[in-house]
């Protein structure tokens, strides 16, 4: 088994180390905020005693089956914190970890208070809780709601949330959902949407009762795998094969909670296919039948139970049959569709955490669409810090992204060395303490350089795992050019920008590679599965 191994040598023994008392709480257990905490345990002259990492759930960790593909965005690749990394850190040896949420903020006080109605005090705080899907909160679906329904847990889940959650949806799909004839809905047109399939049909659960929703058109499909073709195309051929039904063109709205332990039951939907072509919206009709989608008119059940083992022609007889004559028309229209389901996953658009916007909003903290920060990171309140993609720099200094656009493990190693300016003036020469636009620099982004990974090891319907990352802040455009290489079993792109540098790379590779080249060997497949070349080093070269 792995473990922390921290060798001690006779120069050590007698440098002294000094003990640093400062209360600093890190808000968070993204991969910039577990990076800023890496910084702070690994300086070798200090020891800080009073470091607490909030962590709803734990840290989370690829090795419990399911966290990986529905918490961590598929953390398993070079640079982000795997299990490897993870044990030889030594965190809950090193620091406290509370598995509480931060409900609000007491400035004055320096203070959160927590999910139980305690007060953690702080001398320093950082906001590191990066980004996560809200659409069930705009439903109304609060975060503590799952905390005390165990039903509600059971029946919906967002993507990238608690990983203890995500722990105990993979059980409740291989004993309950994975044998249930009710639908699995999974909403969003995302990376993490296309692996939550994967994950539930790896679980036993059959592709016919798994529908995917997608707010947009097919032709959307190309921008998720940074226009690949060849992706798209065999992902496309793994949910056709699967039979998983797709429905595009309609936003989730609503879920409705019926029974006594207020499960969810019902999701509804709002057609906002007006904007799509003629034959994106024929396409949305033929899945709306397919689906056993229909209006509010009560015979949703009854379609999804004739779902199984119909085809689209008979189902489509069907519908019109108990819809007749008006309320055909009505469904023809632009409308609400109301589906029922066993299960609900939700893997859209990420956003701020609604709890961590209500406390930066009420106490007066900056928000512009993220959390507002200097070029040191810090927020109007000196004690408080932000960090990951949850913040975005100050207009004053005319960086065009957020911090999404920048490797979060870099962007946490540059709070940590903020901090430290702060709770240890020793750790930086005093050339270093003066702000980035004082030291020549144009920009507080400009020391970012390590790639952004935007797909690590993420494992896809069709036996693929994906990997991608581009250059800090760069934005693909019509004058980029595309060099790929395209076997039957693997892609490799490389995204050329017009000055010859390389700004992205992506590559897909297949179960058929690994079992031909292990020969059968499981075992030898799998640990081949794991260790993908570091295709990111790549990025930034120049191609002549």
């Amino acid at each position: 088994s792995r473990f922390a191994l921290f060798p001690l040598p006779k120069s050590k023994l007698s440098e002294p180390r000094l003990t640093v008392n400062t209360r600093v709480v890190i808000v968070g257990a993204s991969e910039a905020g577990l990076a800023l905490l890496e910084e702070l345990l690994l300086v070798p002259h200090v020891h800080f005693s009073r470091v607490t990492l909030l962590a709803p759930g734990g840290v989370p960790d690829e090795r419990v089956d399911g966290v990986r593909r529905l918490c961590t965005d598929g953390s398993a690749a070079p640079g982000a914190y795997d299990a490897r990394i993870l044990d030889r850190l030594s965190l809950c040896n090193r620091a406290v970890v509370l598995d509480e949420r931060m409900v609000s903020l007491e400035r004055e006080a320096k203070a959160v208070v927590l999910s139980d109605g305690s007060l953690l005090e702080y001398d320093y705080l950082i906001l590191a809780t990066g980004l996560q899907d809200t659409t069930l909160a705009r439903c109304g679906l609060r975060a503590e709601d799952f905390l005390v329904n165990r039903a509600l847990s059971d029946t919906a889940f967002a993507v990238t949330s608690n990983p203890m959650q995500a722990t105990t949806l993979r059980k409740m799909v291989q004993v309950k959902h994975a044998a249930s004839k009710e639908q699995c809905i999974v909403y969003g047109a995302t990376l993490e949407a296309f692996a939550a399939v994967s994950a539930l049909l790896e679980w036993g659960k059959p592709g016919k009762y798994i529908t995917m929703v997608h707010p947009g058109t097919e032709e959307s499909w190309g921008d998720v795998f940074g226009r690949d073709t060849w992706v798209t195309n065999r992902v496309k051929e793994g949910l056709k094969n699967a039979k998983v039904k797709i429905m595009h063109g309609f936003k989730l709205v609503d879920v409705e909670r019926q029974g006594k332990d207020g499960r969810v039951e019902t999701v509804i939907f709002r057609d906002v296919s007006d904007g799509l072509t003629s034959s994106a919206r024929s396409g949305i009709r033929a899945a709306e039948v397919h689906g056993g989608v229909v209006s509010a008119t009560g015979k949703a059940r009854e379609v999804q139970e004739a779902l199984v083992g119909s085809n689209a022609n008979s189902l489509s007889g069907y519908v019109g049959s108990q819809l007749g004559g008006a309320e055909q028309k009505q469904a023809e229209a632009p409308r609400q569709l109301a589906l029922p389901c066993g299960l609900i996953i939700t893997a859209a658009t990420r956003n701020v955490d609604l709890d961590i916007f209500n406390s930066v909003n009420d106490t007066g903290l900056v928000y512009d669409g993220r959390m507002v920060v200097d070029d040191s990171f810090r927020t109007v309140d000196r004690r408080i810090f932000g960090a990951g993609t949850n913040t975005k720099f100050s207009r004053k200094f005319r960086v065009r992204h957020t911090m999404e656009y920048f490797n979060s493990r870099e962007v946490g190693a540059a709070v940590a060395a903020s901090l430290l300016r702060e709770i240890d003036p020793l750790s930086m020469p005093a050339a270093e303490l003066a702000p980035s636009s004082q030291r020549g620099k144009a920009s507080p982004a400009d020391g970012f350089a390590l790639p952004k990974m935007a797909a690590n090891a993420v494992d896809l319907p069709h036996g693929l795992r994906y990997f991608c990352a581009h250059r800090p802040g760069f934005v693909r455009t019509d004058d980029c050019i595309e060099l790929q290489t395209v076997t039957k079993e693997s892609v490799c792109t490389l995204v050329v920008d017009r000055l010859g540098y390389v700004g992205a790379v992506s590559y897909a590779v297949s179960d058929e590679y690994f079992d031909s080249a292990a020969k059968g060997d499981v075992r030898k497949a799998r640990m081949m599965k794991n260790r993908l070349p570091p295709f990111d080093q790549l990025v930034g070269i120049h191609v002549t």
